[in-house]
């Protein structure tokens, strides 16, 4: 599966209230800073998340964070690659 960002993708960000699976947020990681990843499913205020590309070995993927580490969800991507 090809991954639906890239390092020159700009994402804009806001802060929502509810997160729901499927949903692409930026994290706050205390080992890598901030990521992008996709809510994989939530329970509560826990949400566990996945990358995009399945190729890639990421160590965030299918842990937990709280709602509060979620910095905010991606509303729009711009790639530069294509302009």
């Amino acid at each position: 599966m090809t991954p639906n960002y890239s390092d020159n993708d700009l994402v804009l960000t806001t802060r929502f209230t509810s997160f729901n699976a499927n949903d692409v947020v930026v994290l706050e990681s205390d080992e890598d800073g901030n990521v992008l990843k996709r809510i994989k499913s939530k329970k509560n205020n826990i949400f566990e998340v996945e990358s995009d590309n399945k190729s890639y070995h990421s160590r965030i993927n299918n842990k937990l964070f709280r709602k509060n580490q979620i910095l905010g969800k991606v509303i729009l991507k711009l790639n530069f690659l294509s302009f």
